[in-house]
């Protein structure tokens, strides 16, 4: 790896703290510079190699360039995350810090997009489409040959957290409410009735407040 020119006095802001990317907070203060870190997650493992942390989502090209101009950093990285890279080339660019292209790096990190710029100019690609529900995949399905390849889009283990935690809390709430009936000796009908409203009414109640959405899909034909 090309060695960089220390300089005490300058800053790099990382985006993403996760056991993977401490390497790259660890080499840039190896190399005389000073460490902002960003990410989503308050409990994140980089955080304790960072100079200074910042609770902010490396997605967030706004929140994350309001940072930099904060601390006035002198470079952006988003080491090993494919989701942060359109975010350091954004930050970067608006900075006139070095960096990729902003529009390019969005580009290539978008996977339906990327496949359908390749093929729009004749590029080696395999034939893919992007779809933004399971309904519109369907409907679309007989344009390829099978076997598919089918492959999640913008699922990060946030978006599954948010997408889980309904039948999480379901079903906690249904072990404790079945072991608090039978205490009180409730018959066995009894005990189903209640299970299945209480069961329905929070996990819509769940739904609701966690605004479950549809996966965005692309489909491959090799």
């Amino acid at each position: 790896m090309e060695k960089l020119e220390s300089n005490p006095l300058k800053k790099i802001l990382l985006l993403g703290g996760s056991t993977q990317q401490i390497s790259a907070i660890e080499y840039v203060k190896k190399q005389g510079y000073g460490t902002i870190l960003c990410d989503y997650l308050p409990d994140n493992p980089g955080q304790h190699y960072a100079d200074k942390f910042y609770c902010v989502s490396t997605t967030d090209k706004e929140a994350i360039l309001e940072v930099a101009q904060k601390e006035k950093v002198d470079g952006v990285v988003a080491y090993a995350s494919d989701p942060a890279a359109p975010t350091a080339a954004y930050v970067a660019e608006e900075m006139g810090l070095p960096t990729s292209p902003y529009k390019p790096v969005k580009l290539i990190t978008n996977k339906d997009k990327f496949t359908a710029f390749l093929a729009e100019h004749n590029l080696c690609t395999p034939k893919a489409k992007g779809y933004g529900s399971i309904e519109e995949a369907k409907k679309d399905i007989g344009r390829f040959r099978l076997p598919v390849l089918i492959k999640l889009l913008k699922y990060s283990c946030k978006f599954q957290w948010k997408d889980i935690m309904p039948s999480l809390l379901l079903s906690l709430f249904m072990g404790a409410m079945i072991y608090s009936v039978q205490l009180i000796g409730v018959t066995v009908w009894s005990t189903l009735l209640i299970q299945v409203c209480f069961g329905v009414i929070l996990y819509l109640a769940m739904a609701l407040i966690f605004k479950l959405e549809y996966f965005s899909y692309l489909i491959i034909t090799f």
